[in-house]
């Protein structure tokens, strides 16, 4: 004969009784979801450069403090790239960012701080850290790690090149957009240069209307000279005349 199977029943407690609250979920946009992690970029951003400036109060000290022990000297820097990355994914669709403009990003933060610390002594690295000099715990780690491969010059060549790879990923361009005639950099300094000459130009146009302005003045001056020299020539003349009139009477007189 089959054996029955024996119906195992569930003793219920009190709490099965109970409803569970549910935790409220966010189900936000991934639009809304990058718009928020925008806006808080650019105010990050915007806090750190008032908090370079001591404008904002006890919070800025705390972030300025912050950003000094990870990145030293690049305290200055990174509110910029804050604001910068900020302006990218807020035009996304415009720059289409991908995971090598991340991975650029990365490797430009670490290579740049790594380069800061090299610039200070090694035996002053942990107490530049407190200080706020080199490139902080981020170039301190990065700095220590190359030195301890190849040396100081290699770790310098080193730090650079991957400056540049991290620029080539971050930009999405090619070695000779980056450094080539048609670079961002001879861009810029295109820029620049035309800026010198504007302000060069505006400032030989103000010389040479002050030349010109003297010019005008030494012209006015001799030709005021020259109305002087003719009315000397004529007050002589009339005094020529007066004098022969004078001489003419005194034989009319001797005459008679």
């Amino acid at each position: 004969m089959a054996k029955k199977k024996k119906v195992e029943t569930k003793n219920n407690g009190i709490l099965d009784y109970i409803p569970k609250p549910q935790v409220p979920s966010l189900d936000l946009d991934p639009d809304m979801k990058k718009s928020i992690f925008t806006i808080l970029l650019v105010a990050l951003g915007i806090i750190g450069f008032l908090s370079v400036f001591g404008l904002a109060g006890n919070l800025g000290y705390c972030y300025m403090r912050l950003l000094e022990l990870l990145f030293g000297w690049g305290k200055y820097l990174m509110p910029f790239m804050l604001l910068v990355f900020g302006f990218i994914l807020y035009n996304d669709e415009k720059y289409g960012l991908r995971f090598s403009n991340y991975l650029g990003l990365a490797i430009f933060i670490l290579a740049v701080h790594g380069v800061l610390e090299l610039f200070v002594p090694v035996s002053a690295w942990e107490t530049a850290i407190e200080q706020g000099r080199g490139g902080g715990y981020v170039g301190f780690f990065v700095g220590k790690a190359f030195l301890g491969l190849m040396g100081f010059w290699a770790s310098i060549v080193m730090l650079v090149s991957f400056i540049l790879i991290s620029l080539i990923l971050l930009f999405n361009t090619t070695l000779h957009s980056l450094i080539g005639r048609d670079s961002i950099f001879a861009y810029a300094g295109n820029a620049v240069n035309s800026l010198i000459d504007r302000f060069r130009g505006g400032s030989d146009d103000e010389d040479g209307e002050e030349g010109e302005d003297e010019e005008r003045g030494e012209d006015d001056e001799g030709e005021g000279e020259e109305e002087n020299e003719e009315d000397d020539e004529e007050d002589d003349s009339e005094d020529e005349d007066e004098d022969e009139d004078e001489e003419e009477t005194e034989e009319k007189l001797k005459k008679k």
